[in-house]
């Protein structure tokens, strides 16, 4: 059933006519805030209003989750986690808004049994509720358990076809090695996207596919055309960077990810800027970003998130290939293994 569900997202992508491709010029200008700064503004201003309003801090807990993520700080992973579990205190019974956010931000710590658990819990609170089956996708894949993960992406496909549905289906359709319908699902999600932030965010999708498919030039357009939508976004950023090294102009990525690690240090950007450093010759500043990298893992790991991906390729850099093994087998790093793209709800996720 999952793969008829496909192909009428794929043959939904391919009745667009090529005038009726979505268009950037209507997009909202950068300096306006972002729909996200504008949801947490509303909920906050909720919240003063109405404290005991058990959703709204559940929206609130949310947003908190996919800030830590934007913003590579994880000091908002112990505020969503506060808004989330003040909503289960209004709330304990009926919550499935809660448990979903749990859920979340579970997967984003990267510990995909809890995120699991919570997805189950929400499940039978919430059964028509796409977000409910994205939580599941993402964990029942990144605990290796990809027939569960497989049938939670073809109930969210049935309950709520829409950007998550889509793009969550582009990933299943890429690791069944289906790289040109996983193509044409993410461009039925780009259609459909409604925002700058949805656009740059398929766009980016998109630019990664060309990518992982060995594709440069056909990244490099992605990535342009993401940025054209929103000329800041950090991961349209970091592709540019990528596409920039791999064409031999090694100032500039260096220079592109300079400016990337200092707003958005997230572990694997820094990771990358130090390994491309290293192999510029520059050592002494890799050694710089890889300190930067050990202090921001700490912190990370202060706030509950550990990625083992990352450990993974650390260990492997630096000598240590039986850890680095460990790291990056489901289930070998205490249970956890690196998060899958993450498609996130409210956005072309």
């Amino acid at each position: 059933m999952l793969i008829g569900l496909l192909l009428v997202v794929i043959a939904g992508a391919s009745l667009l006519a090529p005038d009726s491709a979505p268009t950037l010029q209507s997009a909202v200008p950068v300096a306006e805030p972002s729909a996200l700064d504008k949801l947490i503004d509303n909920a906050q201003q909720t919240l003063r209003r109405t404290p005991e309003d058990a959703p709204t801090w559940a929206r609130l807990g949310a947003a908190d989750t996919e800030r830590a993520r934007i913003t590579g700080d994880p000091s908002y992973y112990g505020q969503a986690q506060g808004a989330l579990d003040r909503s289960l205190q209004v709330d304990p019974v009926d919550n499935g808004e809660a448990l979903i956010g749990l859920g979340q931000l579970a997967n984003a710590r990267h510990d995909f049994e809890a995120a699991r658990d919570y997805g189950e819990r929400a499940r039978r609170l919430r059964p028509y509720t796409g977000e409910v089956y994205g939580v599941l996708v993402d964990a029942y894949a990144q605990l290796g358990q990809s027939e569960a993960a497989t049938a939670a992406l073809e109930e969210m496909l049935g309950v709520e076809p829409g950007l998550a549905a889509f793009t969550w289906a582009s990933y299943d359709l890429e690791l069944r090695g289906r790289v040109d319908e996983a193509r044409a699902a993410l461009e039925r999600a780009l259609f459909a996207a409604q925002s700058p932030e949805d656009v740059a965010f398929c766009r980016y999708y998109l630019g990664e596919l060309a990518w992982n498919n060995g594709d440069v030039d056909e990244a490099a357009t992605q990535y342009a055309a993401g940025l054209t939508a929103r000329p800041d976004d950090v991961a349209l950023l970091q592709g540019t960077a990528k596409v920039a090294w791999a064409q031999g102009r090694t100032d500039e990525a260096l220079a592109l990810y300079q400016g990337i690690t200092t707003r958005v240090p997230l572990p694997g950007y820094l990771l990358e800027y130090g390994e491309l450093l290293q192999a510029a010759g520059r050592d002494e500043e890799a050694q710089a970003q890889y300190d930067v990298l050990a202090i921001q893992q700490r912190l990370y790991a202060a706030e509950g998130s550990t990625d083992d991906q990352v450990a993974a390729l650390i260990a492997a850099d630096h000598g240590e290939p039986a850890e680095a093994l460990r790291l990056a087998r489901p289930n070998g790093g205490g249970g956890r293994v690196s998060s899958a793209p993450i498609r996130w709800p409210g956005r072309c996720m």
